[in-house]
């Protein structure tokens, strides 16, 4: 097996999207709805403190540029945003979280050996402050008529390239063909693979830093394939669309995540909660029963696969006590209920689980190693506190409430995003759709 690592293509594709990211914001503004879906599903970095990738660079370098050609006047619309307090209310939401967080890391710092306290706070505010960048980018930019859907096919076409290559990494793997791996540093690569009884089952992970991470990029590109599915019948033809929708669902499979399955079972409950009881809609409901009817069968196609799935990724790891570091988030919330008014600031989970559960939560026994959450929920619940929590979670409480949005383009689009940060943290992905959302929005109230 020919697995290839970072090399000098991680930084080439990294100073290909900030050369582009700059000839978008010299010419047109909007080009860059092009890439900004490429930017947060693909892993390619240059290895410089916490890894620098295209959408940890994009947003700074392109509002860098635009200021400077344009002014401050970049972000004046003559259309008031929906949710135009939101970025604000995060934003002093995020300064309060900082300020905690200085004070958490002094209190960790004389209980903990950690080369990472001398980062991490700093590390996670950035973090999220580029986010937030990304947000008013794509608002600003999807506030024009047309440019939402110039989005949506960046996101389809960004997605048909992740399945074409996860056809062939699985098929390079079979044949012994050299193909790009789970890149784990600048000098480290390997595969993600599920033994079980009788076989060792690969998981593609495409230009993904790991097959989980792929997953929500293959069900937005099906959600968006299937809600738009007229339009692309016409452009693509109707066997073609279909053939693509089928290449998605297969590389989804492939994946062997059970965080993927947990949060579509989620989704797709709260769609037949919301088309009975909030907005009755006949149509709706008959998609979500057709929908269930189809994975039924292929769960009696794939019965023993699915089986043997949950045997090793679940049983298995509870037995042998290898499980998530949810497991002590949730034990430490039981704990102390009081540190959830502010939270812990950004990233400091990771000191309070090493510091209640040593050698298992937060940090390897060495202390150099971070144990991350997988659910962006849980760590938004630890960073920023109860009240930050409800601001993250205000934009999906206006779709799934008010029928009012239920039209949105990007409305089905944001609220299976926040279902899959029950398991898995998609923020930047996240914040992307929160800002074509916002936009699409803002256009439709001012019709």
């Amino acid at each position: 097996m020919n697995v290839v690592g970072h090399g000098i293509i991680d930084y080439i594709i990294v100073f290909a999207f900030l050369a582009y990211a700059l000839y978008a914001a010299f010419t047109k503004t909007e080009r860059i709805l092009n890439v900004l879906p490429a930017a947060v599903s693909f892993f390619f970095f240059i290895e410089v403190g916490p890894r620098l990738t295209p959408d940890k660079l994009m947003p700074t370098v392109f509002l860098g540029a635009v200021v400077l050609r344009m002014g401050w006047g970049y972000f004046k619309t003559n259309k008031p945003a929906f949710m135009s307090k939101w970025p604000l209310v995060f934003f002093i939401v995020l300064l309060i979280s900082a300020f905690v967080g200085t004070y958490t890391t002094a209190y960790f710092r004389d209980l903990l050996s950690s080369p990472q306290l001398n980062t991490r706070l700093f590390v996670q505010i950035v973090s999220y402050f580029n986010v937030l960048l990304i947000f008013l980018i794509v608002r600003r930019e999807c506030i024009v008529l047309g440019n939402a859907d110039k989005l949506l096919k960046s996101f389809v076409w960004t997605t048909t390239i992740l399945t074409i290559y996860g056809f062939y990494q699985y098929f390079a793997n079979q044949l012994g063909l050299p193909f790009r791996g789970i890149v784990y540093s600048e000098g480290g690569v390997g595969t993600a693979s599920v033994k079980t009884i009788d076989d060792i089952m690969f998981r593609v992970n495409s230009f993904a830093n790991e097959p989980k991470r792929l997953t929500y990029f293959m069900v937005i590109g099906i959600l968006i394939l299937l809600k738009f599915k007229s339009y692309y019948f016409s452009y693509l033809g109707r066997p073609f669309t279909w053939l693509l929708i089928i290449g998605h669902i297969v590389i989804l499979w492939w994946t062997y995540s059970t965080s993927i399955y947990f949060s579509v079972a989620v989704f797709l409950l709260g769609l037949l909660i919301y088309s009975i009881f909030i907005n009755y809609n006949p149509r709706l409901l008959g998609t979500l029963i057709f929908s269930m009817l189809i994975g039924g069968v292929g769960y009696l196609y794939q019965e023993q696969e699915v089986e043997e799935l949950y045997e090793v990724r679940v049983v298995d790891q509870l037995e042998y006590e290898e499980v998530r570091q949810e497991y002590y988030g949730w034990d430490y919330m039981v704990k102390y209920p009081g540190h959830f008014v502010t939270g812990l600031g950004p990233g400091m989970y990771n000191f309070a689980l090493a510091l209640e559960f040593p050698g298992l939560g937060g940090l390897s026994s060495n202390g150099r190693i971070l144990k991350p959450y997988n659910s962006a929920l849980l760590v938004y619940l630890f960073d920023f506190g109860i009240v930050g929590f409800i601001v993250m979670l205000f934009p999906m409480l206006f779709i799934f409430l008010s029928k009012r949005l239920a039209n949105n383009k990007f409305s089905i689009l944001v609220f299976f995003i926040y279902c899959t940060a029950i398991t898995l943290d998609p923020t930047p992905t996240l914040f992307l759709l929160l800002g074509a959302f916002d936009a699409e929005q803002t256009l439709r109230n001012s019709l």
